[in-house]
């Protein structure tokens, strides 16, 4: 018994470990091995970048569909609009207060920029139910990611995770977990200016 009590003691110091160091607010790139490989090695022939998920890459082209039935390619808006990316799901206590002050920005910026809420395979009757029940489905673009393939892509491992594109494509910033209001202001100032 002693010796099972004490495992789960061991246990819950390392969990507890794990979360104290992890990303408190600040910028973050992925730098991980296995971030390096999965990165995309492509050239984009234009302006010679290469496209890949770290910071100063240029953003890996998704398309989804959102709510209405529409394709949405994040390259619709390069060269036009920055882009601020979102993925959550229902199941994330932290993405319900996230969602909220996402429209609250977004109605703040106006267009200087686009959100676009990407779903981690819930399905569609899930999340839109979801979102309506918050008031946010027409504050900005939401869709869902069938198969949670532009997640992957995009090395997600932890919720929320948010990623900061320029109008350009590139990406400025990362963000793994819950996003402040003064941040979220903060970022989305980067990549409007």
């Amino acid at each position: 018994m002693k010796k099972i009590l004490s495992s789960i003691i061991i246990l819950a110091v390392i969990i507890l470990g794990y979360f104290l160091t992890m990303d408190r607010g600040n910028k973050v790139e992925l730098n991980s091995d296995n971030n390096q490989a999965n990165s995309q090695s492509e050239q984009d022939a234009g302006n010679n970048l290469k496209v890949g998920t770290r910071v100063g890459d240029l953003a890996p082209d998704f398309e989804v569909v959102d709510y209405q039935g529409n394709t949405v390619k994040l390259s619709d808006f390069k060269g036009s609009k920055p882009v601020f990316v979102n993925f959550w799901a229902s199941w994330c206590p932290f993405c319900l207060d996230e969602m909220l002050l996402m429209g609250r920005i977004q109605e703040q910026f106006g267009d200087a920029y686009v959100t676009i809420a990407i779903n981690r395979n819930e399905g569609l009757k899930t999340a839109k139910q979801y979102t309506d029940d918050l008031g946010v489905t027409n504050k900005y673009i939401v869709a869902w990611d069938d198969g949670d393939d532009i997640y992957k892509r995009y090395n997600g491992f932890s919720m929320p995770y948010s990623i900061f594109i320029d109008k350009d494509g590139i990406i400025k910033s990362l963000k793994l977990g819950p996003l402040a209001e003064e941040e979220l202001v903060e970022r989305i100032g980067e990549i409007i200016n």
